[in-house]
């Protein structure tokens, strides 16, 4: 992976922590999310991004990036 992927990895992914905490995701509330542990994905570009939201460990774990 290039140094520039891996800085758009660690932006994508706080960005979807900050969202988090907000109890927020790209696509609006995590509260209303029938299955609130599955697997999510995020796009920008040409990056596909699968991470999960983790609440009651505070934490956003990115699964896997497709560039």
């Amino acid at each position: 992976m290039k140094e520039t992927d891996r800085c758009a990895v660690e932006v994508i992914g706080s960005a979807l922590a900050d969202l988090a905490a907000q109890g927020l995701g790209p696509d609006g509330v995590l509260d209303d999310d029938p299955e609130p542990h599955r697997l999510r994905t995020y796009s920008v570009e040409t990056m596909l991004v699968w991470y999960q939201v983790i609440p009651h460990r505070e934490r956003v774990y990115i699964n896997r990036v497709n560039l």
